[in-house]
């Protein structure tokens, strides 16, 4: 919310940790517990300190809504966005601001419709079924990690379907894993989005993210020569922008698959991530998911300062 930090801290009600406590404290005993005792104690939207920064929680779909498409024009991207991002996901959506983010809503947000992703479950929970296979049964696995290529594997091929993006020792896939832990480091709780002292690229980021575009280039370019394409969301994306009469240019595509294939796995594997924790932590609920039919076992204890990974349940529930 870059601009409206004042405007924030005169008007959203502002989380006030036990006596004794930290806020920091108690994200690092338990975060997401700590932003349910935020949602509690100030209702829809509230505010806290993390690392010295503030830090705005939204918690009802409404103001999602309202934040992220009603008001988005309203909104600025902040500076690490501008520095450290820009090269990467260059004219994507994800960098946008005001009527161009409009515009690339309108041309993005019906591809993503519920009738237009169904056309893929198949294939989805197929790619999901094999990716488990090597999970081991009844040994401790870093889930974090493993849901990140789980989603990378199903959702890429949903957006891309290329399978030279999807092999695991190839240039673009080996590109994208140090690109992901590059910004992994910068939205760290070391670094927040709005830090104005964001580093620029060095030679070997600025290397992997010119691998990862030439990548999607060149199917781009390849798609744009044929006229057709498999099942895909990018043929779906090329038949909506030939009707526009404005049509994005081919790079601009590009920008649109790359932020979507950073955006859209790292969002997934987060929700999967933190959806495990939970029931890993509530027995009574978990014995009424239909977890307990799967071969797998993987509920458990975590161990540190948070959930740094599940380890099985030593009494096999």
């Amino acid at each position: 919310m870059t601009g409206h930090h004042a405007l924030a801290n005169e008007t959203i009600p502002r989380y006030a940790p036990d006596v004794g406590d930290t806020e920091q404290a108690a994200m690092d005993r338990d975060y997401l517990g700590f932003l349910s005792d935020v949602a509690e104690q100030c209702g829809a939207i509230g505010q806290y300190q993390r690392r010295g920064a503030p830090v705005v929680l939204v918690n009802t779909p409404e103001l999602t809504r309202a934040l992220l498409v009603d008001k988005a024009g309203d909104l600025t991207k902040g500076e690490l966005q501008r520095t450290a991002f820009q090269a990467l996901l260059g004219e994507s959506v994800s960098m946008s601001e005001g009527d161009r983010h409009d515009r690339l809503r309108r041309l993005l947000a019906p591809l993503f419709s519920h009738r237009r992703i169904t056309r893929h479950a198949e294939r989805i929970v197929q790619t999901a079924e094999s990716a488990c296979v090597g999970w081991p049964d009844l040994a401790e696995t870093d889930l974090f990690d493993e849901l990140h290529r789980l989603t990378l594997h199903t959702l890429g091929p949903v957006l891309v379907a290329e399978p030279a993006l999807w092999v695991e020792t190839g240039p673009f896939w080996r590109a994208r894993e140090r690109l992901w832990l590059w910004i992994n480091d910068r939205t760290s709780e070391r670094r927040g989005l709005t830090d104005h002292a964001a580093d620029a690229p060095d030679s070997q980021v600025a290397a992997d993210i010119k691998t990862a575009q030439d990548a999607v280039d060149r199917v781009v370019r390849a798609r744009q020569q044929s006229g057709t394409g498999p099942d895909d969301l990018l043929t779906d994306i090329f038949s909506a922008n030939a009707g526009l009469t404005e049509p994005f240019h081919p790079s601009e595509v590009r920008d649109q698959i790359v932020a979507l294939l950073f955006a859209a796995h790292e969002t997934s594997a987060v929700a999967l991530f933190w959806s495990l924790y939970l029931l890993a932590g509530h027995p009574d609920v978990r014995g009424t998911s239909g977890a307990g039919d799967r071969k797998h076992s993987w509920w458990a204890h975590t161990r540190g300062p948070g959930p740094a990974g599940l380890a099985p349940d030593p009494s096999g529930g």
